[in-house]
């Protein structure tokens, strides 16, 4: 799995579980902490992942559990995952450019 995976850029209350779980079963995979549960907390998502993409990366958004303490949704939070996206791209933000 760790020669697929590039990076993880974690959010939300589990956060802190998940970044153990990746430290013993993939110690050599970076792992950006996001405290943030601000509404533009997915701005910084999406920015930290550009950051860790190369050109012809997939970024996912791949929920390990339920963030109602962030979101009205799981709708919700795919909605502001896509729209901080499109946000990034619009300027000029793509794989390895933040």
């Amino acid at each position: 799995m760790t020669t697929r995976l590039r990076g993880v850029v974690l959010l939300g209350q589990d956060r802190s579980r998940i970044a153990e779980a990746l430290a013993r079963h993939a110690p050599d995979v970076p792992v950006v902490d996001v405290p943030s549960t601000e509404t533009d907390v997915m701005d910084t998502v999406v920015q930290e992942a550009a950051s860790l993409a190369r050109p012809g990366d997939v970024v996912l958004l791949a929920p390990a559990a339920a963030s109602m303490d962030m979101f009205a949704s799981y709708s919700a939070r795919g909605d502001a995952f896509a729209e901080a996206v499109h946000r990034h791209a619009r300027r000029g933000g793509g794989p390895g450019h933040p």
